[in-house]
């Protein structure tokens, strides 16, 4: 995919979906996870997102890999 396809895709995605950031709240959400779950290594950013997910009150993420969320009980895939 070139870049000038990629940024096209972007602004696709930007007119239906809402685009989530991380914030205080996220990243305390984020901490939460990571002391009860104790993820390691590239593991950790799964945990960032979940968190994400979380504090903007979603509870189910849906992706490609399963396996990578699959040991978050509070995530539904």
């Amino acid at each position: 995919m070139s870049t000038e396809d990629a940024l096209s895709s972007t602004k696709d995605f930007e007119k239906i979906l809402k685009i989530l950031y991380p914030s205080k709240s996220t990243f305390t959400k984020f901490k939460e996870l990571l002391e009860k779950y104790k993820p390691t290594g590239l593991k950790i950013h799964d945990y960032e997102i979940a968190g994400i997910s979380l504090a903007n009150n979603i509870e189910q993420i849906a992706t490609f890999n399963i396996k990578d969320f699959k040991e978050i009980k509070v995530i539904g895939l």
